[in-house]
């Protein structure tokens, strides 16, 4: 049996930013970014949502729920699986 998850969870606005500003000639030539002011726009908003999760307007603009702005909201489905599934598994066969 083999488990997954589709996403990562792990990864704070302030990373998906460093992601998009080191792809970002990838991503303008895919067309999801005009040029890089765009882009710099972008990751300079997700930086900015990372330090300020309560900023509205940001949030609003990109479609960025509390489930994603809030740390135990968005590891939390993670978390549950690791603790229910994963750890008494590996105590079962004396890993624990």
């Amino acid at each position: 049996m083999a488990w997954g998850v589709q996403y990562h969870p792990e990864y704070p606005l302030r990373e998906i930013a460093a992601i998009v500003r080191r792809i970002g000639l990838r991503l303008i030539a895919e067309g999801f970014f005009l040029d890089s002011k765009e882009i710099a726009t972008f990751a300079g908003d997700l930086d900015m949502l990372d330090r300020n999760p309560g900023e509205k307007r940001l949030s609003w603009r990109y479609g960025i729920s509390r489930n994603v702005l809030d740390k135990k909201l968005r590891t939390g489905e993670i978390a549950n699986w690791l603790e229910y599934q994963v750890l008494p598994t590996r105590a079962k066969r004396g890993r624990g």
